[in-house]
């Protein structure tokens, strides 16, 4: 299982504190067993020299009284009194003392104590009946053959208990200071003991934490300075701190390959940058002369439907000749037909027609030179759609169909100029026959039908002229529009050039940029 910094620090620590309380603990309960024996020997002693203190004042009183027995006539019975009296007290001190004895030999002192006060009792007692039954004498001679020598052993038997008792007390005292000195000796070997244990965990948290994650700063400052060049090996320990070496290591190493990849599309984002650059500048010079072209084929067309228009004009007026030449034919033939009389008026309606056919050339001619124009303003249209390229692709289309249209009127004016110039001739015709005479009033009425007829058909040829005149024009407006919704387009294209243009310079301005912050680092 993996351990934490925290668990690691927590265990060490409650390890510590539980063999420094262990240690403590014993120690304590040593030092208070020892004091507890000190002071349970101490208080025998001390009793036991009290006890032999007051047995010794109390064997002296009885020998005292025992004494006073014998001289004290008068208060002999007192005297008897206490000695009986004391016995008891003595006995019980020495039975105390018996109770209370600390070791053997004071044990076999008290033995030949209890056994000389036997006899000393016995004395005693044969030296109170000697008083009572009146012989003092034999009494004095008692107390001092063998009262006094019993007395003086017993009094050595208590000296020497006096003597062991005050060994024993200055033993318990030296046992009590050797105790008090090796407590102190503990104790210092506990604070040594804790002291070792605090270097150890000092050492350990320097050597397994401290260390490595000094370590680790100082490779995260050369990371914050852009120093990628470490050769950083990660800590194989489990737990947090082999974690953060690991990431640590991770990191460096990502870091490294990401800022390689960031240098490398630095350079490419600022060579793409500059081919865009180059090529916006190709389009927005492209669309320049696009707008240029598209504005000449908008001139241009401006001229085609002004022609077309005059085209459109002149047919009108073309038609408006043929429909009085007609007329006048009609007229003409009219007046054939009701008299040969009128052969004069028919000469000038002829020679009217003659003017009339003349007119209609004149603006036959009027059309060939405006179908030339329009044929050749077409063809420039076109020219100038197909430099437009895909854009006017369109319009090379609408030209290509005004040239058709302008053929055609070319074709048509063709025709009636050889309608016209057959006309002429049987005008012509006409006008030698009208001078012969009555006699070619027939051949007159039949020529001047057939103009009738001619003029019939160029009226029809004239009013197709003016269709495709109106068509050419409405074509041309159509063309010319459109070529300004393109010249529209192109202006929109060329800004959307120079706003391309600025993206281009922000982007290599970016790429610049992205460059420098990259070569920052090193890898």
């Amino acid at each position: 299982m993996q351990q934490t910094i925290r668990f690691k620090l927590i265990v060490t620590t409650v390890i510590m504190a539980v063999i420094i309380l262990i240690v403590t603990f014993f120690q304590l309960q040593q030092r208070t067993h020892q004091s507890n024996l000190a002071n349970v020997k101490l208080v025998k002693i001390a009793a036991n020299m009290e006890a032999l203190h007051q047995a010794t004042l109390t064997f002296k009183s009885i020998r005292v009284d025992l004494r006073d027995f014998i001289i004290d006539l008068d208060e002999r019975n007192a005297y008897a009194d206490n000695v009986i009296a004391l016995i008891p007290q003595l006995n019980s001190y020495v039975l105390q003392l018996e109770e209370n004895t600390l070791s053997p030999e004071i044990s076999g002192q008290l033995q030949e104590l209890q056994q000389n006060l036997a006899i000393f009792y016995d004395v005693g007692g044969r030296i109170l009946a000697a008083g009572k039954a009146g012989n003092n004498s034999d009494a004095v001679s008692i107390l001092l053959a063998e009262s006094h020598p019993i007395a003086d052993e017993i009094l050595v038997n208590l000296s020497v208990l006096q003597t062991s008792f005050q060994s024993f007390s200055e033993a318990a005292v030296q046992d009590f200071q050797a105790n008090a000195r090796r407590a102190a000796v503990m104790t210092l070997l506990t604070v040594l003991i804790g002291i070792l244990l605090i270097i150890s965990f000092v050492v350990y948290v320097i050597k397994f934490l401290v260390s490595p994650v000094v370590i680790i700063k100082e490779e995260m400052t050369k990371l914050a300075k852009g120093d990628l060049t470490s050769d950083y090996k990660a800590k194989n320990e489990a737990g947090e701190i082999g974690d953060l070496s690991r990431a640590v290591r991770e990191t460096i190493t990502n870091l490294r390959a990401l800022i390689s990849q960031a240098q490398d599309f630095a350079f490419g984002v600022a060579e793409k940058a500059d081919l865009i650059n180059g090529s916006v500048k190709e389009v927005a010079t492209g669309n320049e002369n696009q707008a240029a072209i598209t504005h000449e084929i908008s001139l241009s067309l401006e001229q085609l439907a002004a022609a077309t228009e005059e085209v459109a004009v002149s047919a009108q007026s073309a038609a408006a000749a043929s429909t009085n030449a007609g007329t006048v034919a009609n007229q003409g033939s009219s007046k054939v037909g009701n008299s040969i009389s009128s052969l004069k008026t028919v000469q000038e309606s002829v020679l009217g027609l003659s003017a009339a056919s003349k007119q209609i050339g004149d603006i036959v001619s009027v059309i060939e030179d405006i179908s030339d124009q329009t044929n050749l303003l077409a063809l420039n249209a076109a020219i100038e759609a197909a430099r437009a390229g895909e854009h006017g692709r369109g319009f090379a289309v609408v030209a290509n169909a005004v040239r058709s249209l302008a053929e055609q009127s070319m074709h048509s004016a063709k025709e009636i100029t050889k309608l016209v110039a057959g006309i002429q001739r049987q005008i012509d015709n006409t006008v030698g026959i009208s001078t012969q005479g009555a006699e070619g009033a027939k051949s007159a009425q039949e020529a001047l039908d057939a103009i009738i007829g001619e003029i019939d058909s160029i009226a029809s040829i004239i009013e197709g002229i003016s269709a495709a005149g109106e068509q050419q024009a409405a074509a041309a407006n159509q063309v010319s529009a459109s070529m300004q919704n393109l010249s529209a387009i192109t202006q929109e294209v060329s800004a959307s050039s120079q706003e391309s243009t600025l993206a281009g310079q922000q982007l290599s301005e970016l790429a610049n940029s992205l460059q420098s912050a990259a070569t920052k680092f090193r890898v």
